[in-house]
């Protein structure tokens, strides 16, 4: 619905103008996955939706680009190309995350060179690092002002990344992890691509954004937002632009049609609530009342198709409400 794809696009305001990225590379994701996400950050720079938008926080996209070239070397305009999650599981660190970027090996190594505790281990030809992610203690601000390393919390974890090739970095919370995903993009493991995997059918075409989840009932149940999505066999969302307009879709795909009936109702619930939540915002409010939720069988599907004039001014409409608190 239009909140995802708010958020979603937020993420390329953030992000300067991108030149080169690609759809889900299948030969990446292990064939065992349960679960995956990807921004095709080609087919986003092309979308008439950024470039309306691009300019609502343009002080934030430059503090960005400044930071990924004097940090990595990566000029975001040109070299970056995109991010892909994926698990094995619904586990709190069961989640891989691929970096592909034409990035500075050198500053990248000396970046991590510069952190604490950090350890190296050879493997295969690769070195992998690995330390203690502690975010007991706010991190203080570099002579840049670099807010992106800020962190405050109270856990810590383990987390290991290793540079696979020039242009991919593998980040896990495991050793474990990371080689299971060097195995995978270096051809030694099983991967998705050539399988008839319901992670990766039925993508729309016109997808920027794709997600999708399989075996939900396996999600711990502490960790589900309601116990009803473990009684779910698979969640798919895709977002983007079509005919001129933008699109987000949300499918999901029940055990049976009585869990559907109550998976729509708490969908139709969701949406009230939401236009609730934005009477202050008429730009928002009416793009909410766009959703639309239809059940076919088993399957519940919420949509929203919405001018992309409207979602420029919608934005700039919630900008405009956070500089005023």
């Amino acid at each position: 619905m239009i909140y995802r794809t708010v958020l979603a696009l937020a993420l390329a305001i953030a992000l300067p103008t991108i030149a080169s990225a690609g759809p889900l590379n299948a030969d990446q994701v292990p064939e065992d996955t349960k679960w995956l996400a990807h921004v095709d950050l080609a087919a986003l720079e092309e979308t008439k939706a950024l470039k309306e938008v691009r300019g609502t926080w343009p002080d934030r996209a430059q503090k960005f680009r400044n930071w990924m070239q004097e940090t990595y070397g990566i000029d975001t305009r040109e070299d970056f190309e995109g991010v892909t999650l994926y698990g094995s599981g619904y586990g709190e660190g069961d989640c891989v995350m691929l970096l592909t970027a034409d990035f500075n090996a050198d500053k990248v190594r000396s970046r991590i060179n510069k952190q604490k505790d950090v350890q190296e281990t050879a493997w295969r030809g690769h070195t992998i690092y690995t330390c203690q992610a502690s975010k007991n203690k706010e991190e203080p601000h570099d002579s840049r002002g670099d807010e992106w390393s800020s962190k405050k919390d109270k856990k810590s974890h383990t987390v290991a990344w290793v540079l696979v090739d020039d242009n991919t970095i593998a980040y896990a919370k495991s050793k474990r992890s990371v080689k299971d995903a060097v195995e995978t993009i270096e051809g030694h493991s099983a991967s998705l691509k050539g399988e008839d995997s319901e992670l990766t059918s039925g993508v729309p075409e016109n997808a920027v954004v794709y997600a999708s989840a399989i075996e939900l009932k396996s999600i711990p149940h502490e960790g589900a937002m309601f116990p009803l999505l473990r009684q779910h066999k698979r969640a798919c969302f895709a977002a983007g632009e079509r005919d001129g307009k933008l699109f987000d879709e949300l499918k999901l795909v029940a055990r049976n049609e009585e869990v559907a009936s109550q998976m729509k109702q708490v969908v139709e619930g969701f949406s009230a609530m939401l236009k609730v939540s934005l009477m202050d915002s008429e730009p928002l409010r009416k793009m909410v009342e766009d959703v639309e939720v239809q059940q076919d069988g088993a399957t519940v599907t919420a949509s929203w198709n919405g001018e992309i004039q409207r979602f420029a001014q919608a934005l700039q409409n919630y900008k405009s409400s956070q500089q005023r608190r």
